[in-house]
């Protein structure tokens, strides 16, 4: 079945008459305010965070672990024996400051995997919402469209019943009650 059998099989749903009454007013006003005209999601810029936040936290463990390889290799190089090739000689402090640091790193890493972790599953939670709200965007999109081109209003009821059906269904939510769905838009 393709997507406007879909549309045309899906019942109409009076809960959300108000926003094809909102398409109604912005089609006499001659498209005005174009509601649908573009595709968005208002979890874009959430994802965009997580993103920046999990770089930055990426950035950093590989940073200190990177260090840790270092310092490790000097303190191995420390323990050649002085006679063999690769030695290179440390203090008893300098090597306790070495060791110091290591630890500190390896401190600053175990540290940032709880963090690492929360901040995945707060990207993974806020890029979910962001498919959810880019697909009914772009079915909203297409619906709209095609109501400029057609005029075909009993099509357009069903579609927006359907997509905005799903889209609660996906969000796990109920769907608003008119107060709620006045408020919301």
């Amino acid at each position: 079945m393709n997507y406007d059998d879909r549309v045309m099989s899906a019942p109409i749903d009076p809960r959300f008459r108000f926003i094809v009454n909102d398409i109604l007013r912005d089609k006499a006003s001659g498209w005005i305010h174009d509601y649908f005209g573009t595709v968005t999601s208002p979890w874009h810029t959430k994802v965009l965070e997580h993103q920046r936040a999990l770089k930055e936290m990426d950035d950093a463990f590989k940073s200190n672990l990177s260090l840790t390889k270092t310092l490790e290799a000097k303190i191995k190089a420390s323990d050649i024996p002085k006679d063999e090739e690769g030695h290179k000689a440390l203090s008893k402090k300098e090597k306790t400051e070495i060791q110091s640091s290591i630890n500190d790193l390896i401190t600053k890493n175990a540290n940032l995997v709880p963090a690492i972790n929360r901040e995945t599953l707060e990207y993974d939670t806020s890029n979910q919402f962001h498919e959810i709200f880019l697909s009914t965007s772009r079915q909203m999109q297409y619906l709209c469209g095609k109501f400029r081109t057609d005029q075909d209003q009993e099509f357009l009821e069903r579609g927006i019943s359907m997509v905005y059906t799903e889209h609660y269904y996906r969000l796990d939510k109920p769907i608003p009650t008119k107060k709620e769905s006045a408020a919301a838009w």
